[in-house]
């Protein structure tokens, strides 16, 4: 899943299979679809987004 992204050997290995289950999910899309940008700072909007899209596919709401 992580070789979709340009940056995917930025992402650390210890992080590596909890990055891929989120994007499995759908909670996190990374930004452009492109990219994932580990280490820079995430907005209160892509928070926001993360949230909401936890909260869906946990179905409560």
């Amino acid at each position: 899943m992580l070789e979709h992204f340009g940056d995917a050997h930025s992402v650390a290995k210890w992080v590596k299979a909890s990055v891929t289950d989120t994007l499995l999910a759908g909670i996190v899309n990374g930004r452009n679809g492109k990219l994932l940008d580990p280490k820079a700072y995430i907005t209160r909007a892509e928070v926001a987004v993360m949230v909401r899209n936890l909260l869906i596919k946990s179905e409560l709401i």
